[in-house]
C-alpha cells in the first residue's frame, strides 16, 4: 500500500486534483451567482484532458513484462484535450450577473489544469520510454507529441471535430484533415502553437527530470549517487613504521 501511494506522488495526481478542485469550484461559484449553468463545457473539457493523464499513468504503472506501447496510440490521439482549454478563453466576454473577473478566473483555472494534466502526462510517458529506447528517443517522442497537439487542438477549434468522430465518421476526419493541410493559416496556428507547448514543457520538466531514476513502477530499484572516495590519512603509528616516508 505504502509503495503504491509513493507511485501516485510521483505522478503528480495530488497536484493535478487540486488544480482541478479548484477550477471546478470557481465555476460552481459562477453558477450560483449566475443561476445557470453557462460555460458546462469546460468541466465537461476538464474530464476530456484527465483522459490522457490516467492513460499514461496507466502506462507507467504497468509491470514491465505488460504491453504497455498499446496504449501509445489512444494516448496520441486524446492528449490534445488537455492543452485544448487554453483555447477556451474565445468565450470569455462580459455576461449580466457576473463580473468579468470571476470569469477571467474561471477561464484561467480550467487552462492551468489542462497544461498541467497534459505536461505531467507527457512527462510520464517520456520517462517510461526513456527506459527502454533511451532519453534520446523519449525526448524525441515528446516533441513530436507536443507538436501534434498543435494540430489536434486546430482541428477541435475551427473545423469542430472531436476525439469521438475518429470512431463514428472516420472518414470526414480524414476529408477535413486534408482539407486543413493546404491552408496556410491552420499551419501557422498548429505550428506555432505547437512551438508554445514544446517552450513552456522544456521550462518545466527540467526539474521533473533531473533525477536520473526510473519511472515509479517500471520495478527498476533506483540509481544512487556514489561519492568519490576520499584517500584516508595515514595515522602516524603507520607513518613511523615505514622507513621510507617522508
Amino acid at each position: 500500500m505504502h509503495s503504491f501511494l509513493v507511485r501516485l506522488r510521483a505522478l503528480a495526481l495530488v497536484e493535478c486534483m487540486l488544480c482541478s478542485a479548484v477550477a471546478v469550484g470557481l465555476w460552481l461559484l459562477r453558477v450560483k451567482l449566475s443561476g445557470t449553468l453557462q460555460l458546462g463545457l469546460l468541466p465537461y473539457n476538464l474530464c476530456l484532458a484527465w483522459i490522457p493523464w490516467f492513460l499514461s499513468a496507466l502506462m507507467t504503472l504497468a509491470p514491465p513484462r505488460m504491453p504497455w506501447q498499446a496504449l501509445l496510440p489512444a494516448w496520441l490521439v486524446f492528449l490534445p484535450n488537455a492543452p485544448y482549454l487554453l483555447t477556451d478563453f474565445v468565450h470569455l466576454r462580459a455576461r449580466p450577473g457576473v463580473p468579468l473577473w470571476l470569469d477571467i478566473l474561471v477561464f484561467f483555472s480550467f487552462a492551468l489544469s489542462g497544461c498541467l494534466l497534459g505536461f505531467h502526462s507527457v512527462r510520464h510517458v517520456e520517462q517510461r520510454v526513456a527506459e527502454r529506447l533511451g532519453r534520446r528517443v523519449a525526448g524525441a517522442l515528446a516533441l513530436c507529441s507536443l507538436m501534434l497537439c498543435g494540430v489536434g487542438i486546430y482541428l477541435g477549434r475551427f473545423p469542430r471535430l472531436n476525439t469521438w468522430d475518429l470512431w463514428a465518421r472516420p472518414l470526414s476526419v480524414l476529408d477535413v484533415v486534408l482539407a486543413s493541410v493546404v491552408r496556410r493559416d491552420a499551419a501557422a496556428f498548429s505550428v506555432l502553437l505547437g512551438a508554445l507547448l514544446v517552450t513552456a514543457y522544456a521550462c518545466v520538466r527540467a526539474p521533473w527530470l533531473t533525477p536520473a531514476a526510473p519511472a515509479p513502477g517500471s520495478g527498476l530499484p533506483p540509481q544512487r549517487r556514489r561519492s568519490p572516495r576520499l584517500p584516508s590519512p595515514r595515522s602516524p603509528r603507520r607513518a613511523a613504521r615505514c622507513p621510507y616516508a617522508a
